[in-house]
């Protein structure tokens, strides 16, 4: 289920990234603001037990100690396991 948190997300990554790829100078405090709107979208989604990348619900997670490191990364990221394989597989 993609929220209105979900597309604002996105919307405050690619600027990240744009700025970024381009090597734009961004002023520090700018820079830090985007992020924290994003860590605060991300703990909204975490509160909703939603995932912040897909919008699955990821409310199996708690308390199930076979995925503690799912889980925990959830915590952190927001990202369900899906998109946690997706997201931080290795590259060769």
């Amino acid at each position: 289920m993609i929220t209105k948190t979900h597309h604002i997300l996105a919307k405050l990554n690619e600027e990240l990234c744009e700025d970024l790829n381009k090597n734009k100078l961004v002023r520090t405090r700018a820079f830090f603001e985007k992020l924290t709107k994003i860590k605060r979208l991300i703990r909204k989604c975490i509160n909703n037990n939603l995932c912040s990348f897909c919008g699955d619900s990821v409310y199996y997670l708690k308390g199930n100690r076979e995925d503690h490191n799912y889980g925990t990364e959830y915590l952190v990221s927001g990202l369900c396991p899906k998109c946690q394989d997706e997201e931080m597989k290795e590259t060769n």
